[in-house]
């Protein structure tokens, strides 16, 4: 027989920790959590799916998240960081950056970009991956100019963006480009037309499971 436990929350994780039992965290570290942990880079991942964009010809390209009110995931900021730099390095931009976004709230976030950065940004503004796709395709349709590619941080927010942009009349990718860091097609379970950021999620388990 198999059993599964649920997901493991980061205090869960700190407690577990505390009284002496091994902790191996898949995929998602937790800042100050003193364990191993097994994932991608997820900087290059970004960085990767951003300058695929750049290659096909893309300029005016796009980064989707997750909305915070706390503190950004060490995950979200490493992806974002990889997507501003790749950025940045193709326009020459020498704007100085902090050298780790985690820990900072998107509000703490905005202060410290330039103008052209926060332009290019879009937070998903509801915890529902589908009503926050549907509102992430309403703000990428209005703004103006409208941007051509778009790279998602998470595989659920690209999937359900992707439904509402065509449902808009946008089509993917001939209107709009999108790159997602993740395998949607893992979390599906069908086949998808996206372009994504592999992650081996078995051999991250088998990995995880030998450090124990």
């Amino acid at each position: 027989s198999s059993w599964r436990l649920p997901p493991l929350s980061d205090l869960a994780a700190q407690r577990l920790r505390r009284v002496g039992i091994p902790v191996v965290l898949i995929d998602n570290p937790v800042a100050g959590l003193a364990c191993d942990w097994v994932g991608i880079d997820d900087y290059g991942a970004s960085a990767q799916a951003t300058q695929h964009l750049l290659d096909l010809g893309h300029r005016n390209i796009g980064f989707y998240t997750h909305t915070v009110t706390s503190a950004i995931p060490a995950q979200d900021a490493e992806r974002l960081l990889g997507y501003l730099d790749t950025m940045r390095g193709s326009a020459h931009d020498t704007a100085a950056l902090p050298l780790s976004l985690t820990g900072l709230s998107n509000a703490a976030l905005w202060d410290k970009l330039t103008d052209e950065m926060r332009a290019s940004l879009y937070f998903e503004p509801q915890a529902d991956h589908v009503r926050a796709g549907i509102a992430g395709a309403a703000d990428l349709v209005s703004r103006q100019p409208r941007p051509s590619a778009v790279v998602v941080g998470d595989n659920h927010l690209a999937e359900s963006l992707q439904t509402d942009l065509e449902r808009r009349g946008v089509r993917v990718p001939e209107d709009m480009a999108i790159v997602a860091i993740g395998d949607i097609a893992y979390y599906a379970g069908r086949p998808t037309t996206l372009t994504c950021i592999h992650q081996p999620f078995e051999l991250m388990a088998q990995r995880a499971a030998r450090l124990l």
